[in-house]
């Protein structure tokens, strides 16, 4: 899966047309949400940056109601 920031605009519209036709209980932009937000934690630079995105992952996490997103997020929480 590609980030969200390199789709380009043609592809990201069709991404949210893919959402908005066969996501109708908004499970896989829940679960891309956390994807995009873990590829933003782990790009952060500073401790005070990572404390803020990691409290937004959780956020998502407890939104997405997934046990996979559970795992990440308890592994994330281990590192």
């Amino acid at each position: 899966m590609r980030g969200g920031d390199s789709l380009s605009l043609r592809a990201a519209r069709r991404l949210e047309e893919v959402f908005a036709a066969d996501d109708p209980t908004g499970t896989l932009r829940s679960v891309w949400q956390v994807k995009e937000q873990l590829r933003t934690l782990l790009r952060i630079g500073s401790l005070q940056d990572a404390a803020t995105a990691k409290k937004e992952l959780e956020e998502l996490v407890k939104a997405a109601a997934r046990p996979e997103t559970n795992r990440l997020y308890r592994t994330v929480c281990r590192w």
